[in-house]
């Protein structure tokens, strides 16, 4: 399954599956799909039912994001982490 594909699975409400054990803690050598998911684990916009071993998107704020990215002809591109100092 492709990247968008798994987008829009989660969009429609689905858990997708995805091994967050292929995951480098990096932002440069994303390898896969699961790579990419267990990214945005990490940062927060997706859930991860670990019995299931599936990724789903919490809530609908961030339902809402997903849409408008997939719809957006450059693909996805998430909000900027805000840190503060």
């Amino acid at each position: 399954m492709k990247m968008k594909t798994a987008i829009i699975e989660m969009v429609s409400g689905a858990a997708v599956e995805v091994d967050v054990t292929s995951f480098q803690n990096d932002m440069v050598g994303f390898a896969n799909k699961d790579d990419v998911i267990t990214y945005l684990l990490h940062l927060g916009y997706l859930g991860y039912n670990q019995n299931a071993r599936k990724a789903f998107i919490p809530n609908e704020e961030i339902r809402q994001e997903l849409t408008h990215a997939v719809k957006r002809k450059n693909g996805i591109r998430m909000p900027r982490q805000r840190y503060s100092r």
